[in-house]
């Protein structure tokens, strides 16, 4: 196969083989593809190593990208997957499936929504946006949405980075069972907990901001295990129903609350929301410098925002967040 793949020989797919579109060789590039028929669209090891995926519109019958064995140095970025409708079985849906000893890995801008199970009582019910097992490291996540999925929105099981992302509607938005370093999480109306935590040893997360809100009591935390997992979450914008417990469980845990991270004499969460200012850009914007300010230069961003919006942004234009997906014009 040629290093750079063509959009056509992308959508010649197979959807009755549990393969990959086409067999991958390491360097592959893959660009602004659609392909609407795989069971999974990229299924590879080893010969991922170098990866590059940038645009992409993907719907399958099992998983979108499912990478083991040892790659390495790859790249995923500027797409959205999903799943042609529940599944059941030994199907276990999923976006993205990060297995082996995978690492140096970068996967940003990517929507990620409605890998379901059919429910079964007495049967756990697995479908997650991102999947990462424990042998997994070095792995970045940036600006990514994971959303309507019946299991994990992030379910990470490996040490990861974490800048900026949503996950809405899943039954944990998110699911951590390793080190963890964040910037921004936002986390909307899961059904189980906002972050759920179980390390089967020694553990450190830390959360620069979360952001949450919910219609439901799910918990903001959630901690599952007896071991003492440091856990810092440096400042907190809260809005949920009364009722609903900021921690749950971790009496072994050692966990430092921030700014606005605030709860009553039994335990439930404060609300604490931060006001926002400025405009709904529907979407999270990448701060690469991690500084508050975003230089818009993205033709395609700045449309789709001044469309929303009915702003007037234009390239070169600053922007910085005033929470969630709202921002306010600097310069």
């Amino acid at each position: 196969m040629f290093r750079s793949v063509s959009v056509i020989a992308l959508l010649i797919a197979a959807p009755a083989l549990a393969g990959p579109a086409k067999p991958l060789k390491p360097g592959t590039v893959i660009k602004n593809v659609k392909n609407l028929t795989s069971y999974r669209f990229i299924d590879a090891k080893d010969e991922a190593t170098g990866l590059r995926m940038d645009g992409f519109d993907l719907m399958y019958g099992r998983a979108g990208v499912r990478l083991q064995g040892n790659a390495h140095d790859i790249e995923i970025r500027n797409g959205s997957m999903t799943t042609k409708g529940e599944t059941s079985g030994s199907d276990l849906p999923v976006g993205i499936d990060l297995g082996g000893t995978v690492h140096d890995i970068l996967v940003e801008y990517v929507t990620a929504s409605g890998h379901r199970m059919v429910y079964l009582k007495g049967k756990y019910t697995n479908g997650d946006g991102f999947s990462q097992e424990a042998g997994v490291y070095r792995a970045t996540y940036r600006a990514n949405i994971s959303i309507d999925n019946s299991d994990g929105g992030f379910d990470l099981k490996g040490q990861a980075y974490l800048y900026d992302l949503l996950a809405e509607r899943n039954g944990r938005n998110y699911r951590f069972w390793n080190d963890i370093t964040a910037s921004t999480l936002t986390s909307r109306d899961p059904s189980g907990a906002h972050v759920w935590i179980n390390a089967k040893a020694a553990q450190a997360v830390t959360i620069d901001m979360l952001i949450v809100s919910s219609t439901t009591t799910a918990p903001v935390l959630r901690i599952e295990n007896p071991y003492p997992v440091s856990i810092t979450i440096k400042q907190c914008a809260i809005a949920v129903p009364a009722g609903t417990l900021l921690q749950w469980g971790g009496k072994a845990a050692r966990v430092t609350w921030g700014k606005n991270c605030t709860r009553d004499a039994k335990g439930y969460a404060i609300n604490t929301p931060i006001a926002p200012r400025g405009f709904d850009a529907g979407e999270i914007l990448l701060d690469g410098d991690r500084d508050g300010l975003i230089k818009l230069s993205t033709a395609a961003t700045i449309a789709r925002i001044n469309k929303r919006t009915g702003q007037t942004l234009k390239a070169g234009d600053v922007v910085r967040s005033t929470g969630d997906t709202w921002y306010e014009l600097v310069k």
